[in-house]
C-alpha cells in the first residue's frame, strides 16, 4: 500500500513495510482553523482500529484522532508538536505518529474514493 488511504474520521495513512504513518487531512484542518495545540498518545503506546491517539484544537473546534490500524506508536512528530500552527505546511510537518502495525482497517479509503465522502458529507449536512 505505497498510495495514501483516508478514513471517514479524516486521517491519511501511507504504509511501508509494517510501520504506517498517520497524517490528518487537508479538510480537517480547514474546520479547525488556525492550530493551537496537539496532543498525542506516547511512543509505545498500543492501539486498537478506532481507538484514540491524540487531539488537534484549532480556534474554530477540536478534532480527536481517531487510529485506522491496530498497532504499537513507534514515534511520535516532535517536530509538530513544538510548532503545531505549522501542521501540513511541509513534509517535514505533515506526519503525526508512526505506528508499528499489526492490521490495517478494511474501511480505508483511495484519494478519489475520500473525495467523493466529502462531497457527500457537505450534500447531507
Amino acid at each position: 500500500m505505497n498510495e495514501a488511504k483516508f478514513s471517514k474520521e479524516h486521517i491519511t495513512l501511507n504504509l511501508n513495510n509494517d510501520i504506517a504513518t498517520l497524517g490528518i487531512t487537508q479538510n480537517a484542518l480547514s474546520a479547525l482553523g488556525h492550530t493551537v495545540f496537539i496532543n498525542l498518545e506516547d511512543a509505545g503506546t498500543n492501539l486498537n482500529i478506532g481507538d484514540k491517539f491524540g487531539d488537534i484544537e484549532g480556534v474554530k473546534t477540536v478534532i480527536d484522532l481517531i487510529s485506522p490500524v491496530e498497532g504499537v506508536i513507534t514515534e511520535l512528530n516532535e517536530k509538530l508538536l513544538q510548532v503545531p500552527d505549522q501542521i501540513n505546511t511541509s513534509e517535514i510537518y505533515s506526519w503525526l505518529v508512526k505506528i508499528k502495525v499489526i492490521s490495517v482497517s478494511s474501511d480505508l479509503m483511495s484519494k478519489d474514493e475520500y473525495a467523493d465522502y466529502i462531497k457527500d458529507q457537505r450534500v447531507k449536512n
